[in-house]
């Protein structure tokens, strides 16, 4: 491999391949390293702070507490990727591969996380304060603990996501609960002003998710279920002072 390290700090990866390479603590602060391939490769405790690393290959790379503040991580591959306590505030993470990636108590405040994957990933106890997940997968995802104050979750998917003991202060999301077949129902503020229900595959308005269950289910158990929590959600949002 060839690291070169240039006067004014910038790291440029040159050729071959990272993978599986060791690199614990190492100063990488604004690397180039777009497109490289650091699969499985020691990244513990690393600076990539305001690192160029998009579309770069970290499939079941270790950066537990790495340093990846403000770094470009959009498009990067980060399936089973150990990011355990690692700083990713302000990072670039848009339409990032995070499948079943470990971030339990990582720092994402701020975090671009516009379309990204994290079906299945562990974010216990991460700080996503104010970032970006409009659009993001999160189907099956542990937030368990997380704090998403003032997180955008605009158009997430979020069927299957733990969300037990999640800050949701100033969130564009309210939890509503659940039918008895398992069913999440979500309210999500859009940007514009819009009150979007989320439940399962469906993404509608409060008005075309009352018609949509009254003409499937009126007069079931679940139809019934679907109203009340429906009812829930709105009485929530005005109480959160949400425009109903």
């Amino acid at each position: 491999m060839q690291i070169m390290q240039m006067g004014t700090g910038k790291v440029l990866w040159e050729g071959e391949e990272l993978t599986g390479a060791n690199l614990i603590e190492v100063d990488l602060r604004r690397a180039y390293l777009a497109g490289a391939d650091l699969a499985g490769a020691d990244l513990t405790g690393v600076d990539l702070r305001r690192a160029n690393l998009r579309r770069a290959n970290l499939i079941e790379a270790d950066l537990t507490g790495a340093n990846l503040s403000e770094a470009n991580l959009a498009g990067a591959y980060l399936t089973w990727a150990n990011l355990r306590w690692a700083n990713l505030t302000g990072a670039n993470l848009t339409e990032a591969d995070l499948i079943e990636a470990n971030l339990t108590r990582a720092h994402l405040r701020r975090a671009d996380l516009t379309g990204v994957d994290l079906r299945r990933a562990n974010l216990t106890r991460a700080n996503l304060t104010g970032a970006n997940l409009t659009g993001a997968n999160l189907t099956g995802a542990n937030l368990t603990g997380a704090n998403l104050s003032e997180a955008n979750l605009s158009e997430a998917s979020l069927g299957e996501t733990d969300l037990k003991l999640t800050n949701l202060t100033g969130a564009n999301l309210i939890a509503g609960g659940q039918r008895s077949d398992g069913y999440r129902f979500l309210l999500i503020r859009e940007p514009t002003g819009t009150l979007m229900v989320s439940a399962g595959c469906r993404y509608f308005t409060l008005s075309a998710a009352r018609e949509h269950w009254s003409a499937t289910r009126g007069g079931t158990q679940l139809g019934n279920e679907s109203m009340a929590l429906l009812d829930n959600l709105e009485a929530m949002a005005r109480i959160s002072g949400w425009k109903v």
